[in-house]
């Protein structure tokens, strides 16, 4: 099962933008905690984990589905361009 799609099933909800940012520096924080041996409040500090984890896959979609639109605004103005050439290279009918 790819990563978005374990993402999706986990993460029903979007988050804000604001809520993103919070919850990736939560992750942060959390896991340089960890690396620090501060393990007293463990279970915190996995649910900061796996909140930043979801605002990150999250991010990621969204970027990819912004990806995808540029895409297709590209080929739809290549095909506008390829149409108005065209059109201009035809005879005109007399």
């Amino acid at each position: 099962m790819s990563a978005l799609a374990v993402f999706a099933q986990t993460c029903p909800q979007r988050m804000s933008a604001e809520e993103v940012g919070r919850n990736i520096g939560s992750a942060l924080h959390a896991g340089l905690a960890i690396t620090q041996g501060d393990v007293s409040q463990a279970d915190i500090q996995r649910e900061r984990l796996k909140l930043g984890a979801q605002a990150i896959m999250q991010a990621w979609r969204d970027l990819d589905v912004l990806e995808i639109r540029e895409e297709t605004e590209v080929l739809t103005r290549l095909q506008n361009v390829e149409r108005t050439i065209s059109a201009r290279k035809r005879p005109a009918l007399a």
